[in-house]
């Protein structure tokens, strides 16, 4: 497990901001979720509820980020961080080490992952 003091944070590139944005706003009407969700779900500060376990699966599916058993695509999380190789390879474990989080359903799967990432990746994410 990181402590917080040594997680990197790492902005996402505006670049794929631009390409995202379309996609959040799609989940946002879908799943009922509260505004600037993508920001919350970045911070972790989206509240554990349906409509955030909703967008959540919604964003992460449409964006690639997850396929579909609800695990996440390694390689499209790596092409982000392609430049942090002083933390890469931990991040890659993280990942995987958090596919392997089971919940008692589909989106509380993914919602489990989302927590196991959030308390052992080396990177976060931020806007």
């Amino acid at each position: 497990m990181h402590k917080e003091e040594d997680t990197k944070v790492i902005p996402l590139p505006s670049e794929l901001i631009k390409k995202v944005q379309p996609i959040e706003k799609q989940c946002i009407q879908e799943s009922g979720s509260i505004p600037n969700s993508l920001e919350h779900l970045l911070a972790w500060t989206m509240p554990n509820d349906i409509n955030s376990k909703k967008f959540m699966h919604c964003f992460c599916l449409k964006g690639g980020y997850i396929d579909a058993s609800g695990n996440f695509v390694i390689d499209k999380f790596l092409n982000i961080v392609k430049d942090e190789a002083d933390v890469k390879d931990d991040f890659a474990k993280a990942l995987n080490k958090c596919n392997e989080n089971k919940g008692a359903d589909f989106l509380e799967s993914i919602y489990e992952k989302g927590v196991c990432f959030h308390k052992i990746s080396p990177i976060v994410f931020s806007m």
